[in-house]
């Protein structure tokens, strides 16, 4: 990341301030930074610098602050772009960059082997019912697998009460199976070596914590206590 950032297009907007207790105290050694294949040459990390850096065609307003969670006389960063800006400050401004493109991010995907074959899921729901292993009406999932002779896209989801795998060859629905289950629509698939379960991701243990974590209370508000 650090090298994308002296590649793309920075513009110094505040030279921001010197603090001598900082710059000139006990953790003074964090306050410099060399220059670029110069290990003599140090220039000071001042206190409210900001610098707009252009990255993908957008831009991001680098501020510099005292302090971040791991140690509060230590240079901070915050990043704004848009309307979207880092509540806390980071420990560098790649990190400070990175966390922009995270914030309206409500779930992020991941991958995981199951044996061969690479599941990917993309979508958290959370239910009572142990035939889905907790999971439930917003869950999603792919695999690639052979379909026939060819390698095809299966797409496991649940909606409402339903169990759905759709089958994509070639960018073409070729085939779609509902059932009550999992392991009802997976039978349908010559995967014999794995049941619905497995084969939608449901039994992985990141994929349990993410459902733990999408329960939401059953009762209504004024039923609170």
């Amino acid at each position: 990341m650090a090298k994308r950032i002296r590649q793309a297009q920075v513009t110094l907007l505040e030279i921001g301030v010197l603090d001598e207790t900082l710059h000139y105290g006990l953790y003074s050694r964090y306050w410099w930074k060399n220059k670029v294949f110069d290990d003599i040459s140090y220039f000071p990390i001042r206190i409210g610098q900001e610098t707009k850096v252009i990255l993908n065609d957008r831009e991001f307003i680098i501020t510099i602050v005292v302090g971040h969670p791991n140690n509060p006389y230590l240079p901070g960063y915050t990043c704004q772009s848009d309307t979207f800006y880092t509540k806390t400050p980071v420990h560098d401004p790649s990190t400070a960059i990175s966390s922009i493109y995270t914030i309206d991010v409500f779930f992020f995907p991941f991958f995981f082997n199951l044996g061969q074959i690479k599941i990917f899921v993309f979508g958290i729901g959370s239910s009572s019912r142990k035939d889905w292993n907790k999971g439930g009406s917003g869950y999603q999932s792919s695999l690639i697998h052979l379909y026939g002779k060819k390698q095809g896209l299966y797409i496991s989801s649940i909606e409402d009460n339903i169990c759905k795998i759709e089958v994509y060859q070639d960018s073409q629905l070729k085939q779609t199976v509902e059932g009550a289950s999992p392991n009802d629509v997976w039978e349908h698939f010559s995967i014999s070596k794995y049941n619905g379960i497995q084969l939608f991701g449901l039994n992985y243990a990141v994929t349990q914590q993410l459902i733990k974590q999408h329960r939401i209370p059953t009762c209504a508000p004024n039923q609170w206590q």
